[in-house]
């Protein structure tokens, strides 16, 4: 007796051919669009997945409006500078400066979403 799978018709090679196509443009596409800047925040020292590092290296650029929050603001990039800071904000930058402008400006991108002081302290006392 036939089931109700074998009575449906398979999809010919030209729509699978299609598909196929289709996968692969849109396997490539990323959310990051015109309307939605990358962020500036360099999160490179500190991975996840991995432990935390000896020490910071000093962002290279200041925060952009897509990390000050926002209608245009990605909350990925949000949370990546509140678990780079929890973790790593009161360790020594690596090349033993001080924290600088740029990095202070970062410091209070991550103060200001809320984020408990105590974990940037060494660099930004409490007012």
């Amino acid at each position: 007796m036939p089931t109700a799978l074998t009575c449906l018709p398979l999809p010919s090679r030209p729509v699978l051919a299609v598909l196929a196509v289709l996968a692969l443009l849109t396997a490539g596409c990323s959310s990051a669009s015109p309307s939605r800047p990358a962020s500036a925040f360099d999160a490179r020292a500190f991975d996840k997945g991995a432990a935390a590092p000896g020490c910071m290296r000093h962002q290279q650029r200041s925060p952009t409006a897509a990390d000050n929050g926002g209608p245009g603001a990605d909350t990925a990039r949000r949370l990546a500078v509140l678990r780079y800071y929890t973790a790593n904000g009161n360790a020594s930058y690596c090349d033993g400066k001080p924290a600088d402008a740029t990095d202070l400006s970062w410091m209070r991108n991550y103060l200001d979403q809320g984020a408990d002081r105590s974990h940037v302290a060494r660099w930004v006392p409490a007012p």
